[in-house]
């Protein structure tokens, strides 16, 4: 979906993922290369007693694997990461196991190899 800044394209995943945790369980993936937007966001979805984890490189490793351990049972309807964390081993292994309902690119125009 592509649409201009504040046009509410991240309500609509959040929703979609919010939905479908509390219907079937499940997490949705967002990657974000963004830590400003990831951080806004969190911040946000907290604001509103949305549970909600984050991994990339300014997480310890156990709060990592806490969100991972959440995320492959489901627990947790939303997991914000960076695009480098897609690298790592625990991650394949959450995207091959995990409980996972969708993976969003946001702000995919950012992404770069």
């Amino acid at each position: 979906m592509i649409l201009p800044t504040g046009a509410g394209k991240s309500v609509i995943f959040q929703s979609t993922a919010l939905t479908l945790n509390r219907v079937a369980g499940g997490t949705t993936i967002v990657i974000s290369s963004l830590l400003a937007l990831i951080e806004d966001q969190i911040t946000r979805l907290k604001r509103r007693d949305i549970e909600v984890c984050k991994i990339d490189g300014t997480v310890s490793k156990s709060m990592k694997l806490k969100c991972l351990n959440r995320a492959l049972c489901g627990e947790v309807p939303l997991v914000y990461m960076t695009p480098e964390q897609l690298q790592n081993p625990e991650i394949a292994k959450l995207l091959l196991e995990g409980d996972i309902n969708y993976i969003v690119f946001d702000e995919a125009h950012s992404v770069t190899r």
